[in-house]
């Protein structure tokens, strides 16, 4: 009975029908998706320990943030922009640092009023004056100049009309229109970038642009920007992709924290509040601040389930296993999975055993760098003929056994988490119990969050004599 799990995302509503599963339990999720949806995110960025100048300017204006939108009292520290910018107008990471044309730019949009803008500007003319720049740079230096208000709105359209453009840099001229109020010009390019370079698999939509998935993030965040600013329906999506994601090489606090300036003022204040009826269960619930309240719910229960008195906006999240055919299943090239069956003592692969074996089950999954989702869950289900070994190192009389630990084992069904950083075989045991020819349900490597991220190996037989 091979399955998947499945998961659905909602606004709650007096009369909304919520879909689950039809033999088995749906877990409901419902979240604060009031200004308290980006509370976390503000409260780490006042944790951006270090003395480089993203990390120094992010706890001031969290911290100032915080105390405007969410009544709290966070000490502010203090920041002075002089000790960044340079003799040359730019800013640097460090103060004994050189000074860096992207990480000026970003700064220049976000905090502006912290810097010398005149010195600014003029670092920024200097790269279109400079016979030597590069495209690249002069594109960054007119999203530059556009973030602090010079007039240089010509000078693009110009540029779009004679120069061969990038994907990569129209991010940037689309976000330099929409500032200098060509938004619809800036319109014209996000859709173009989300058309032929979004990804979407709930509940992110990424931008595949560049190599590696620092590149990915650099490209989403700045989409997310944008998409916030032209008000389009990613931009949500775009901001949760970036949010969930450790950078390895770049900094994105800057970007980040220039999301959330222009955002969290728009969203509704104050915590949300809901009251449900569903089965024998009924509560009145309030969440704030990034919470979260989970209840599990039968097929029938949750076909009869009522919610009244929906104050704020009420997130949800329904996710729930369902049963599946494999052949019609997507599968995403980014993961994979394999499995070999050995009997203990051979050292051989087979699919053939006897009375009395015990098989070793080893399974090999690949997460690319690139993938999706941090984490994935890895589920093999054993032929009927099989019975796993649940505790190997104490039932298992001879050898020695590399087991790994499941983190599930329902019956026939085993499950193993994963990450990108780990790559070592997945192994574990299993004696015979019947004899006869069983089929082989295809193994799976299934994204955590993502759920649309997923792979699977092909079915099979196995005999036991």
């Amino acid at each position: 009975h091979w399955e998947k799990e499945t998961a659905n995302y909602y606004t709650l509503e007096p009369n909304l029908e919520l879909e689950g599963a039809a033999d088995r339990q749906t877990t409901l999720v419902f979240m604060d998706k009031n200004r308290g949806y980006y509370y976390r995110d503000l409260n780490r960025l006042t944790y951006a320990w270090g003395e480089r100048v993203d990390q120094v300017y992010a706890k001031k204006m969290a911290a100032l943030l915080l105390n405007e939108y969410f009544e709290e009292e966070r000490q502010v520290p203090e920041f002075d922009g002089g000790l960044y910018q340079l003799d040359d107008g730019g800013i640097a990471l460090l103060p004994y640092a050189s000074s860096e044309l992207a990480l000026t730019v970003h700064l220049a949009g976000l905090a502006a009023a912290e810097f010398d803008q005149t010195a600014l500007a003029s670092y920024f003319y200097n790269y279109l004056e400079n016979e030597n720049s590069s495209i690249e740079e002069i594109v960054l230096a007119l999203y530059g100049l556009a973030n602090i208000d010079e007039p240089v709105l010509n000078i693009i359209l110009n540029l779009i009309e004679d120069q061969e453009i990038t994907p990569e840099l129209k991010v940037y001229l689309a976000l330099a229109l929409e500032r200098l109020g060509a938004g619809e010009y800036g319109r014209a390019f996000y859709l173009e970038l989300i058309k032929n370079y979004g990804e979407a698999l709930d509940p992110y939509v990424r931008i595949v642009l560049g190599q590696d998935e620092d590149d990915y993030l650099t490209y989403t965040v700045l989409m997310a920007m944008l998409a916030n600013r032209l008000d389009m329906n990613e931009e949500e999506q775009l901001f949760n992709y970036v949010r969930e994601k450790a950078t390895n090489y770049i900094l994105l606090n800057v970007q980040k924290l220039t999301y959330l300036q222009e955002e969290v003022p728009t969203i509704q204040p104050g915590a949300v509040s809901f009251d449900y009826q569903i089965g024998n269960q009924s509560e009145s619930v309030t969440l704030e601040k990034y919470q979260r309240h989970t209840i599990s719910v039968s097929p029938e229960d949750l076909a009869d389930a009522r919610f009244s008195n929906i104050t704020g906006t009420v997130g949800v999240l329904s996710y729930y296993t369902v049963p599946a055919n494999p052949n019609t299943v997507a599968v995403d090239s980014q993961v994979g999975v394999s499995r070999i069956y050995e009997v203990v003592g051979a050292n051989s692969n087979t699919n053939t055993f006897n009375e009395g074996d015990i098989v070793k089950v080893t399974m090999s999954s690949t997460i690319n760098a690139n993938a999706i989702d941090n984490a994935y869950k890895v589920t093999d289900y054993l032929p009927s003929g099989l019975a796993v070994v649940s505790q190997p190192y104490k039932r298992l009389q001879h050898g020695e056994y590399d087991a790994t630990w499941p983190y599930l084992i329902d019956g026939q069904k085993i499950s193993f988490s994963r990450s990108k950083s780990w790559d070592k075989p997945i192994i574990y045991y299993a004696r015979v119990k019947n004899q006869g020819t069983f089929n082989v349900e295809p193994a799976m490597i299934q994204g955590f969050r993502v759920k649309d991220s997923i792979n699977l190996t092909s079915s099979g037989q196995v005999e036991i004599q």
